[in-house]
């Protein structure tokens, strides 16, 4: 329906009040056009040489410090986490010490010339057998227990890398990497353990990569492609045989890893309108498709108006 100015201009001071808001009830923006970058994540770079460290312990040695003060508050939180984690290991390590069952004295067959009777001597000879009876079946039953626990806990590990390769699997149709390269810094990884574990090497490291859950198929090959890494654990094992100090790093560094990262873009800088106020083609696109494809003059109208409202330069519609 066509209006008159007069009509025009009263509705328009009625909308004035809702033209700011106009935007918050429309659909995104589309993003900008523009070639981006390659960008080559953390963990897919290679380094060879050793002539810095990159898996420092500070993450600030390992990001761009324009990234560090958002690194470090994620990191905050997951450190927090995983110190709590190997508090609460230590605690239950230290109870299973004190619940452990204390070894009895060894059984002695009684002798009779220490007994005043023969009834005394049958007496002792019975509770000697039935101790011994109740030792076999204790002995039997904890080696049932710890084997059936040592099944289970080689069950879940089994689990966990499967569920790791299958990632890993994944990660290759993405990420472009070829499936030789891959398993060649798989083995390098595995590697390290072997040289400090001989043959119980690959049983460590799958010990080891089962808890680290997502991604660690990305941490496995950061590891096997950068000598400073390899180079890294096998100090930290020396220095910490009992793997805690192993732990924390490859949990910062799984971390540091697969941080996300924000791709970059060669698109040019926004325009400014006259007034100064930065627009973004965009938006300029966006309300000028609508604005062309309006069916109605009233349609257009609206249309321009909450395009001037976005700051969007409607000088040239």
């Amino acid at each position: 329906m066509n209006l008159t100015l007069e009509e025009l201009k009263e509705q328009n001071a009625k909308e004035d009040e809702l033209a700011a808001g106009a935007l918050k009830t429309d659909t995104e923006i589309e993003d900008q056009d523009g070639d981006d970058e390659p960008v080559i994540e953390p963990w897919m770079q290679e380094t060879e040489e050793e002539e810095e460290e990159q898996t420092s312990d500070d993450p600030s040695q390992n990001v761009p410090v324009k990234k560090f003060v958002s690194l470090k508050k994620e990191l905050r939180g997951k450190i927090s986490e995983r110190e709590e984690e190997i508090e609460r290991l230590k605690k239950e390590n230290e109870e299973l010490k004190l619940s452990a069952p204390k070894k009895n004295p060894a059984l002695t067959r009684p002798k009779p010339e220490n007994y005043d009777s023969d009834d005394e001597y049958d007496l002792a000879i019975s509770q000697y057998d039935e101790a011994r009876l109740q030792e076999t079946y204790n002995r039997n039953r904890t080696k049932e227990q710890q084997t059936e626990a040592t099944r289970q806990a080689q069950e879940a590990i089994e689990k966990a890398m499967d569920i790791h390769y299958e990632r890993a699997d994944d990660m290759l149709k993405t990420s472009g990497i070829a499936k030789e390269k891959y398993i060649a810094a798989a083995k390098n990884a595995k590697g390290v353990f072997s040289d400090l574990f001989g043959d119980s090497g690959e049983k460590v490291f799958d010990n080891v990569f089962s808890r680290i859950g997502k991604g660690s198929e990305k941490l496995e090959y950061f590891i096997g492609v950068n000598k400073p890494a390899q180079e890294k654990i096998k100090t930290l094992l020396k220095e910490d045989p009992l793997g805690l100090s192993l732990a924390m790093w490859l949990g910062k560094e799984n971390q540091r890893l697969t941080n996300p990262i924000k791709p970059r873009t060669n698109a040019p800088d926004p325009a400014k309108t006259v007034n100064g106020e930065v627009n973004t083609t965009g938006a300029l696109n966006k309300y000028k498709k609508k604005y062309d494809a309006a069916k109605s003059p009233q349609a257009a109208y609206d249309i321009k108006k909450a395009a001037k409202a976005a700051k969007v330069d409607t000088s040239k519609w």
